[in-house]
């Protein structure tokens, strides 16, 4: 179940979604929301994080009321821990994705909420089938870096770096204030206008 939670709270799933289009379109799909070393996320990548935290929460009956500003620090801190863990010579193979995605998949299957929430999911990114989803190259890709990030979290947890007086928290801040990080505010606040569909 612990892999399911943190599949839940690291997975990003992809859904679709309609930018404004001609004279309505401010910001384009593959427009810059927020940029560091060695990273980029582009408006239909925060748009997918969006609409996934959104499914989230309402498959558990909970309200989505979580700023831009909120989901793209997340998105931030994701990836400065992926280029931590990278930094810190942690790798995953192809060979343990594909183990860890059948682990996930059986969790999946495991509980009608997880099940749930992940039909919806899989509906909004297009698939006719779970075996399609499954089987698909992005599924594999994002299950790769949720695994990436928990041998990072299992790395500071064995070697003392997260403790007591050092949480994921000030981890994840001080990493931030070191990162050269340049978030687009008008694109950023353009996107609400993007319609979701989940």
């Amino acid at each position: 179940m612990l892999l399911l939670l943190t599949s839940l709270s690291f997975g990003i799933l992809f859904t679709t979604a309609n930018f404004p289009t001609d004279h309505q379109q401010r910001v384009s799909e593959n427009q810059v929301v927020a940029r560091g070393k060695g990273f980029v996320i582009q408006a239909k990548d925060f748009v997918e994080y969006k609409t996934h935290v959104k499914t989230m929460l309402e498959t558990a009956g909970r309200p989505f009321d979580t700023s831009n500003n909120d989901l793209i620090k997340e998105m931030i801190q994701r990836e400065l821990l992926i280029r931590y863990a990278e930094e810190k010579g942690i790798r995953v193979t192809d060979e343990e994705a594909r183990q860890f995605l059948q682990e996930q998949r059986t969790a999946w299957d495991q509980s009608p909420e997880a099940r749930r929430y992940l039909d919806a999911l899989i509906r909004a990114k297009g698939f006719t089938s779970n075996d399609a989803y499954w089987n698909d190259p992005s599924t594999l890709q994002m299950y790769k870096r949720t695994l990436l990030l928990e041998k990072l979290l299992e790395h500071l947890h064995q070697t003392g770096e997260l403790n007591e007086n050092q949480t994921l928290e000030n981890l994840e801040a001080e990493l931030y204030k070191r990162a050269n990080i340049h978030i687009d505010t008008n694109v950023l606040s353009q996107l609400d206008q993007v319609q979701y569909h989940v």
